[in-house]
């Protein structure tokens, strides 16, 4: 049986409510499929709706994308209630003494919080004060607190697994808003709306390690705003050795990002993936997580980025190419022209970096009729990707082939050529974004499921790494 309680007048009401707990699960497994439903509907009406110029929407798709974001904030609303409970639960299996409940309170409750208020002196009453308080104190997150601190007090499987659970799963859903809340995860938290802004970014640098299986990853994620990457939302803790103690799946990223996007109110405009050359041609402007049907590049303009320029020693020649081709595109007014790469050879890979190199400022952006599939080979210098970053090309764009087609080096320049003719090469980033938005693209075959931009700014470099 769950005990739930209410404040009323400063006096605490015990109200006992018997729902079992398997039949909570099944409500919170239906209730987010259904939020799940109404939110791909909400996108599908809002992306209908950006057809129209402003004014002349029907009225009748105003009252639907109304009513569907009355259906989203109705199931947010069941799904809190439902996690409420669950979470009482989860506290209740702690047995948490007299002593242990003050202190859990003072530790969680908001510092600027008045002392009159009625002290907990039971688990339901300490779960429904810092419940209530995300509403009182949005600047402040107490029930998270809560959880982080009673998983690390109750370091007993599964109490501990199940709280941490828990606090991703509302976390994933939306369910609170978090500004502030030690999560082991987070290095650095953000603390007020005010330090995002149109211009910022999350640098999402994704890292091979030697030591792992092939598909192990350390992740970093900095936060970039006013010329600075100096603030790092999220990276691996270190055990005494100075190695991670954690890595990821690549198919597990998607979810974290998520997580870690979802701990602030706005978003940053960009997604910057700084990815190792094996990943470059991975479709992360595609990735979406489990936990929510809108794609990333739905709400983030998102480019991709070298890694391995960026972090790798003994690249310094590559670095230097790099910033001078950055420099000469910087000095270039109206700069539109495409430098065009097809399919090579073995002989003409080995030569590619030197004829990008000679060619200066005409081979600031490439345009590959090809995909850049890694190539493998044991010696230095050996993708065709490898000998592009080597020449410090800056700027690239490829087309990821149609499923079950046989594209043309021609027939593929023809498609790139839609987006990359028409745009000045500093309004890439905005075009793109736009096209992966566009209503039309939720066909697979929509150039904006494919299109893939390379786009490495020099001058936006994570504060780890100093040249």
């Amino acid at each position: 049986m769950l005990s739930k309680s209410v404040v009323f007048n400063q006096k605490f009401i015990s109200i006992e409510t018997t729902i079992p707990l398997y039949t909570l699960e099944e409500d919170i497994k239906d209730n987010r499929e259904l939020l799940i439903q109404h939110k791909r509907n909400l996108l599908k009406l809002q992306n209908k709706k950006a057809i129209y110029a402003a004014g002349e929407e029907p009225l009748n798709l105003d009252n639907q994308i109304y009513e569907e974001t009355k259906h989203v904030e109705r199931v947010k609303s069941l799904l809190r209630d439902h996690f409420y409970r669950k979470l009482m639960h989860l506290v209740s299996l702690a047995d948490l003494s007299s002593n242990e409940i003050g202190v859990l309170y003072r530790q969680c409750r908001p510092k600027n919080l008045s002392k009159q208020l009625p002290q907990p002196e039971s688990y339901f009453q300490l779960v429904d004060l810092l419940w209530q308080m995300r509403d009182i104190h949005d600047n402040e997150t107490p029930i998270l607190e809560l959880v982080e601190q009673l998983a690390t007090m109750r370091r007993t499987l599964p109490l501990e697994q199940a709280l941490r659970t828990w606090q991703s799963e509302v976390l994933d859903l939306g369910l609170l808003t978090i500004q502030s809340v030690a999560i082991t995860e987070i290095e650095q938290s953000v603390n007020s709306a005010d330090h995002l802004s149109s211009d910022s970014a999350l640098l999402v640098e994704i890292m091979l390690d030697p030591g792992s299986a092939p598909d192990d990853y350390l992740v970093r994620m900095y936060y970039w705003e006013n010329g600075t990457g100096d603030r790092c939302w999220y990276k691996q803790e270190n055990d005494e050795s100075g190695f991670y103690n954690r890595k990821h799946k690549l198919c597990e990223i998607p979810n974290l990002l998520h997580r870690i996007l979802s701990k602030n109110e706005e978003k940053p405009a960009s997604i910057e993936f700084l990815l190792p050359t094996e990943l470059l041609v991975e479709a992360v402007d595609q990735w979406v997580s489990d936990n929510d049907p809108v794609k990333f590049c739905s709400e983030h303009r998102i480019v991709i980025r070298s890694q391995e320029r960026i972090a790798k020693p003994g690249l310094s020649k590559w670095r230097q190419a790099w910033r001078e081709k950055w420099k000469m595109f910087q000095t270039l007014k109206d700069a539109r022209d495409i430098y065009w790469v097809e399919s090579l050879g073995a002989n003409e890979v080995t030569k590619l970096a030197e004829r990008l190199i000679r060619a200066k400022e005409k081979a600031i952006c490439l345009g590959l009729t090809f995909l850049p599939v890694h190539q493998a080979n044991d010696q230095e210098y050996t993708s065709v990707l490898r000998h592009i970053l080597r020449a410090g090309v800056p700027i690239m764009a490829w087309s990821r082939n149609r499923e079950g087609s046989e594209s043309t080096p021609q027939s593929v320049r023809d498609e790139l050529m839609t987006i990359l003719c028409k745009e000045y090469l500093d309004n890439l980033p905005i075009k793109v974004a736009e096209l992966r938005q566009r209503p039309e693209v939720e066909f697979s075959e929509h150039l904006g499921n494919r299109f893939a931009l390379f786009w490495d700014d020099p001058d936006r470099i994570p504060e780890a790494y100093k040249w």
